[in-house]
């Protein structure tokens, strides 16, 4: 599991246009003209020192008024203009009069959002404290809390202004006051801070005041966009709304995205309603008149065979990333490597993981040499895909607003990216039994015992390479680098799924070790040099949920491009991407998918289809589709055998967290960056400790235990080995590295620690 801890969500300035793009889309659905309502136009003249921006106010488009909400909310806004450039009394004046306040409540709720907008945009006002004093500013800032735009605009304001700071400071409440009146005031979630005792006193019972900290009238942040709120379908309806439009396949942009061929055969009747959904999700979506692709959401298939599915345009510019991506790494990362040799070497193994596609059928060589290991115990091979016993939870892609830095994106754009992600399931997890008890797994614990371990060490001798990644040592805990790089140089390791580590993957670093001696001729002295020159990170250990990019379109994508690189290139080099692929099945159904696709169409684009699939696998014998199908069933003993272990290994650790014999149907885990897929065990030493005394107990197992002084600071002092001996000794210690009895590695390297 991935723990990350939010930022401080920074002070919100795009409320204006927030409400401007749902105008303009407003505007451009109805028929009818639409004319601007009056300007407030301060001039700085009057106040040459007011505020930033203050005299540039936008106002917000609205159709031409057609009843008497419209013709009274047009002569308020000039009656503020009017006023608002003589003199701040009589501002001030007119928005405590009585009657104003009796028509301003009369006004539709878009309209108050809109004369609060313009009346308190600005901090540095030298009315501004007074204007939300007023009659007219309690009412509009303390409105019900249904209202999510003015929760987010308040809360917004008491955040920018420093102003709550200063209350505490100063043991002043005029502002609380503003935010508590009429029950309807809501602190920002993030602004729950401890208070200094006048402000806390004078405000108690309101706020819930425990020792100085808010517990209630809070407007909660946003899990997806982090603006305050109280009401989320409110808040969602604004900020998230349904309008969210996904082009489906008859549409004309889509053209400009999947190729002829492909869209014909959405419109027919040759493809499954499975199938149909699977390679086409909403990948193409408009919010605001905004029109962007996810790339997250393009199905596997389309990216290992993309002249199948997408167009040439989309096709070329795949390549392009992946091939800039790797010249940039090799460019600015593996400058630094003493000869040419090694940097031809580096760049292979960089190439070899981004183009996923080569991996295919290594990992398939895997898979059959399982299939021989089963064989040859008598055991048969079962029927059916992961999904037909286990739960395959999906998730969407972890985005926050703060995640989005380029200020080339206005907030229409950030909101269109936010919301096609957190409208789409982009990940999957495999979770649960689906329904299907111990006995009717695919295989049992004791027949799969090593098979995996042994199938990858020999497709790698095989290929002649020296390196035994299924013979490596196995992580328990998290290793401190110095240790874990000592070790990683010569086989790699295998991570424990007792490391709370089912997104990661025990064997997804090793399948890829095997992937790379087979692709890139990787042996133990490249390795050496990978994680010597701190080049395992970049090559095998991305994260995906921390890898958002987002780019403006360009002529022949004339559409905002939502993870671009991460999806098409840096997903790649995760051990998430062999992880969710292969433990939930889902690489042999993608497979399945292109050779349907393939199928039908003409003989002739048959051939073409196959050579290119032949080219991107990288293979020397061309693909035919009865090939292909032995490929994809090959894959499918693999996923078969790794769904059921990682299976399994959530048992085991479900059974000691719960004390309970059975796995739940759809047990689920805690997904990243705060977003709830569901209730797993947390991870911790408890369960490093538990899968220790496990392996202590087996003949042939040696162990080693960490105990780590200084958590901040994991330097060689601050870091004790221990050779376990006895189970007293696993209990001092917070992290293990367990050596099984095939183990190829030189324990003497640790010594020397």
């Amino acid at each position: 599991m991935i723990h990350s801890k939010l930022a401080p969500f920074p002070p919100l300035v795009h409320f204006k246009d927030v409400l401007k793009a749902n105008s303009e889309t407003e505007k451009k659905v109805s028929a009818a003209l639409s004319v601007n309502h009056p300007d407030i136009e301060y001039q700085p003249a009057n106040h040459p020192k007011k505020i930033r921006e203050y005299k540039h106010i936008e106002s917000i488009t609205a159709p031409l008024p057609t009843n008497n909400s419209d013709k009274l909310f047009a002569c308020i806004v000039e009656k503020v203009n009017e006023l608002i450039n003589k003199d701040a009394t009589e501002l001030i004046h007119y928005l405590n009069n009585a009657d104003t306040v009796e028509k301003i409540k009369s006004l539709k709720a878009e309209e108050t959002s809109k004369l609060t907008w313009i009346l308190f945009n600005g901090l540095n006002r030298p009315d501004l404290q007074s204007a939300i004093a007023s009659q007219t500013g309690q009412y509009l800032v303390s409105r019900p809390t249904s209202d999510q735009f003015m929760v987010g605009f308040t809360g917004s304001l008491i955040e920018e202004s420093g102003l709550l700071k200063q209350a505490e400071r100063a043991g002043e409440n005029v502002w609380l006051d503003v935010f508590r009146a009429q029950n309807a005031s809501h602190l920002p979630e993030s602004s729950t801070r401890q208070l200094s005792f006048p402000v806390a006193s004078e405000n108690e019972e309101y706020f819930g005041l425990v020792d100085g900290k808010a517990t209630k009238n809070i407007a909660e942040s946003c899990p997806i966009c982090r603006i305050p709120q109280t009401d989320p379908g409110e808040h969602n309806k604004i900020f998230h709304p349904n309008n969210l439009m996904a082009f489906g396949p008859d549409h004309q942009l889509t053209t400009l995205i999947y190729t002829q061929d492909f869209l014909a055969f959405m419109a027919g009747d040759q493809l499954t309603a499975g199938e149909k959904e699977r390679l086409f999700p909403p990948a193409l979506c408009r919010l605001f008149n905004e029109n962007g692709i996810n790339y997250s959401a393009f199905s596997e298939s389309a990216l290992i065979l993309p002249e199948a599915f997408l167009s040439p345009a989309l096709c070329q510019d795949i390549d392009n990333l992946r091939n800039f991506v790797v010249l940039y790494i090799a460019e600015h990362i593996f400058n630094g490597v003493d000869t040419p040799e090694k940097l031809t070497a580096l760049t292979r193994c960089c190439r070899s993981m981004i183009e996923f596609s080569t991996q295919i059928p290594v990992l398939a060589r895997v898979g059959a040499e399982i299939e021989a290991l089963l064989q040859a115990q008598n055991i048969p091979k079962p029927n059916g895909t992961v999904a037909d016993r286990y739960y395959v939870q999906k998730f969407p892609a972890a985005i926050r607003w703060e995640s989005i830095r380029s200020n080339e994106l206005d907030t229409p754009k950030r909101l269109l990216a936010l919301n096609m992600l957190q409208h789409l399931n982009t990940y999957s997890f495999l979770a649960g039994n689906n329904g299907t008890n111990h006995e009717q797994r695919f295989f049992q614990r004791e027949q799969m015992q090593g098979i995996v371990r042994k199938a990858m060490n020999k497709v790698c001798a095989d290929s002649g390479s020296d390196l035994r990644p299924g013979s490596a040592p196995i992580f328990i805990g998290f290793i401190p680098p110095v240790i874990a790089n000592a070790i990683a140089r010569q086989h790699g390791f295998l991570d424990s799924n007792w490391a709370g580590n089912f997104l990661h993957g025990k064997y997804s670093h090793p399948l890829a070790l095997t992937c790379l001696a087979n692709l890139a001729n990787l042996d133990q002295t490249l390795l050496k040099t990978i994680v010597d020159k701190h080049f395992w990170s970049i090559i095998l250990d991305q994260n995906p949920y921390n890898l958002i990019d987002i780019e403006l379109a360009f002529a022949d994508l004339p559409f905002l491009r939502v993870n671009h690189r991460a999806a098409v290139a840096n997903f790649a080099t995760s051990p998430f991407k062999h992880q969710q692929l292969l433990t939930t099945g889902q690489l042999s159904v993608n497979l399945k998918d292109i050779a349907k696709v393939i199928s039908i169409h003409p003989v002739e684009a048959q051939g073409d289809l196959l050579q290119t699939l032949t080219r991107r696998m990288g293979m020397e014998d061309t693909l035919t589709l009865d090939k292909l199908q032995q490929i994809t069933e090959n894959i499918r003993v693999l996923e078969l055998v790794l769904s059921t272990k990682h299976l399994n290994s959530m048992e085991a650790m479900y059974k000691v967290d719960t004390d309970s014999k059975d796995l739940p149907g759809h047990w689920r885990i805690e997904s990243p960056e705060g977003f709830q897929i569901g209730n797993t065990t947390s991870s911790g030493t408890q369960f490093a400790r538990i899968k220790a005394k496990k392996y202590f107990h087996k003949d042939g197992y040696q162990i080693k235990g960490i105990i780590i002084t200084d958590k901040n600071n994991m330097c060689d002092e601050n870091l004790t080995l221990l050779d376990i001996t006895n189970e007293e000794k696993i209990e001092k210690c917070h992290a293990f590295i367990v050596f099984p009895p095939d183990c190829k590695y030189q324990q003497s390297e640790l010594d020397k620690m």
